[in-house]
């Protein structure tokens, strides 16, 4: 198993989860990273800096594949189909940017005058890109014609993190007020929780926090999709209670 570490110094690197040693520098320096995501079939990793680049790196010859630009401000956030064809990422400049993986051209251009995107994610059919901005919103696009679907405002600061369950029914919503939101279409609404902290919400936090680390919030929710029944709800609890959790 190997982890994928990036900083604000441009530093990539790639660690042994076994023997907790370095294996490889993919940069040694460069522009701040502030995004990464790996590819569905674990073979490439793309990262998105603060110069506006979008880079696909392949981890077996742990070589950069290619630069995608078009951004002119920091990339924030990098989202795959789960079909592992298609990219988004956002920036600080209000765009998200579609593109093939397979070719590595550009698709569609969706724009957010006046607002930074924070958060970007597909739907489970990738036919919906969703992105999450500083005013509070989370915006909902067609990621074929690039149309604007419409918007939710679950939040009242930023929208930090943003997931979707296998079956695209609920939304998770992680924002600066340290809270997660979870946003079920069926029932139209948002709800908020906060979980008391018994003995056994304690004793699952460290398996909670390990599937955070691993992949962020989305990995934790189809983590806890897989846990016994009888852990499911407080582990749902405890994700709430742990804030924005999609630690990039």
């Amino acid at each position: 198993q190997t982890l994928a570490s990036c900083d604000d110094a441009g530093h990539l690197q790639l660690w042994s989860l076994a023997s907790r040693a370095p294996l490889a520098t993919l940069q040694p320096r460069g522009a701040a990273i502030a995004a990464m995501c790996e590819s569905v079939d674990g073979t490439q990793l793309i990262t998105g800096g603060a110069d506006g680049s979008v880079r696909v790196w392949d981890l077996a010859s742990r070589r950069e594949l290619a630069t995608l630009g078009g951004h002119d401000r920091p990339v924030t956030s990098i989202a795959i189909t789960a079909d592992g064809t298609r990219l988004a990422s956002g920036s600080l400049q209000g765009d998200v940017r579609l593109w093939d993986l397979a070719t590595r051209k550009a698709g569609a251009i969706l724009t957010l005058p006046l607002q930074s995107v924070q958060a970007v994610a597909f739907d489970p059919s990738g036919q919906t890109v969703l992105c999450g901005t500083d005013a509070g919103q989370v915006v909902l696009w067609d990621a074929a014609t690039g149309r604007k679907l419409g918007q939710l405002r679950p939040a009242s600061g930023p929208v930090r993190a943003l997931a979707l369950d296998a079956a695209g029914s609920t939304l998770v919503i992680g924002g600066t007020e340290g809270t997660v939101a979870l946003r079920t279409e069926s029932a139209g609404r948002t709800a908020r929780a906060r979980a008391q902290a018994d003995a056994l919400l304690h004793s699952l936090r460290p398996t909670l926090q390990s599937w955070i680390t691993a992949g962020g919030t989305a990995r934790a929710l189809q983590e806890i999709q897989r846990a016994p029944a009888s852990d499911q709800a407080a582990l749902r609890d405890l994700l709430l209670l742990e804030g924005p959790a999609g630690v990039r």
